[in-house]
């Protein structure tokens, strides 16, 4: 049985890790900070109710997955890394810009 993320659990997600990337919290909609004005030193994402209601679940499985042993990254990730990235600077349209000249260096050029 495949099982796919509704809309609102993509959305839930996205606002667990970006919480804990950041260190700020999350509020229900429409709530205040607690501090009385609605202004705070630190930051809250408004929540709408479809996201809310799955936020303890999405919760359950980020905090699951965190408690899975990290493995150690391969051997080869550096070098195959690079390769991607020299292949795809090789693509980019940059390298199609005529060479530039050198400080220090005697330009060549045809005479007419």
């Amino acid at each position: 049985m495949t099982l796919r993320l509704r809309d609102e659990d993509r959305r839930a997600v996205d606002l667990l890790l970006d919480r804990a990337a950041t260190g700020s919290g999350v509020s229900p909609g429409g709530a205040g900070n607690g501090n009385g004005n609605g202004h705070h030193g630190a930051s809250f994402t408004q929540v709408s109710g479809d996201v809310q209601t799955r936020l303890p679940a999405v919760q359950k499985v980020l905090q699951m997955l965190d408690m899975l042993p990290a493995g150690e990254p391969a051997q080869d990730l550096l070098a195959r890394t690079m390769r991607q990235l020299d292949a795809a600077k090789a693509d980019h349209p940059s390298t199609l810009r005529a060479p530039q000249p050198v400080l220090g260096a005697t330009m060549h050029q045809p005479h007419a």
